[in-house]
């Protein structure tokens, strides 16, 4: 009986630590592939990816987790201007207020701009001057502010998007001189114009 018992808990364990380690790997391909689909642009590696990942019976998908450097799917794929990934990760859940996290590299944050200033996807398209993804943004901002759930409103909230120095997207994009994203931000959020930084 002892025996019986001692052997059923060893093939237990050991059937646990198979399939663990099985979906683990999976969801560790998924991971990747989903980053690398949102830097690369591809619609098909990107469908692929989140239909590996939430059919993973380990861990299934969060839209919103963070890579290795602090980056979510919709950052990198509003940094790289993908306007359709951008589209399809938004309509998956992604959050357009999420910024950049930063990690445990110091050297990393404090050189970085962009993790050092906390910057969401809606900062770093404005930066970049993707005009393009910077609509696709602020619409899903607009779809937001018509809904009451709380986090809606949050992504709703011009304040939301201030970063570290209390920049906003509007900031970012006027000192990196791209007219037609000032424009766009200016119309969306009018309040922004007269917004001041932590530098006045």
């Amino acid at each position: 009986m002892n025996v019986v018992a001692l052997v059923s808990c060893v093939l237990y364990l050991v059937l646990l630590w198979w399939i663990t380690s099985k979906s683990m790997q999976r969801y560790k391909a998924g991971t990747a592939d989903i980053f690398s689909a949102c830097v690369s642009g591809s619609g098909d590696s990107l469908r692929s990816a989140i239909r590996e990942l939430t059919h993973s019976a380990a861990v299934g998908l969060n839209i919103n987790m963070f890579d290795i450097d602090g980056n979510t799917p919709l950052i990198l794929a509003a940094a790289n201007g993908h306007v359709e990934i951008c589209q399809r990760l938004l309509r998956e859940g992604a959050r357009v207020d999420v910024p950049v996290f930063g990690d445990s590299r110091p050297m990393r944050n404090c050189l970085l701009l962009y993790v050092r200033r906390r910057w969401t996807a809606l900062h770093i398209a404005a930066h970049r001057g993707h005009a393009g993804v910077v609509r696709v943004l602020l619409q899903a901002i607009r779809a937001a502010a018509g809904r009451v759930e709380s986090g809606a409103m949050r992504l709703a909230d011009p304040d939301a998007y201030k970063d570290a120095v209390k920049d906003t997207p509007l900031h970012v994009a006027a000192r990196a001189g791209h007219d037609e994203v000032v424009s766009l931000l200016a119309s969306t959020f009018p309040t922004w114009a007269d917004e001041r930084n932590s530098r006045g």
